[in-house]
């Protein structure tokens, strides 16, 4: 490859990823991010378990002695199953 031909090729990556940047910043200043984690935090209010959403780790159980080690999470994770008798979130 000749100099002539590298430096184009240059041009057009940083082009391109200077596009890119542009973009994100553009969908931030227009809101759009927002109204995507609008969606985001819907979907994740439409779990009535928050304990044991998709992709976490994580088991109701009805008392914190069940749990694996005896620790149970703390922080907001709430347990609602049916019955009312799961009431402890714990790791799995």
């Amino acid at each position: 490859m000749n100099k002539d031909a590298e430096l184009s090729l240059n041009m057009i990556i940083v082009a391109v990823i200077g596009l890119i940047v542009l973009v994100v910043i553009v969908a931030i200043f227009a809101g759009k991010f927002t109204t995507w984690r609008e969606g985001a935090d819907a979907t994740e209010k439409s779990f009535t378990n928050e304990c044991e959403l998709p992709g976490t780790n994580n088991v109701c159980v009805a008392a914190s002695t069940l749990c694996i080690g005896g620790n149970p999470k703390s922080g907001q994770f709430t347990c609602s199953k049916s019955g009312g008798t799961a009431t402890v979130c714990c790791n799995k």
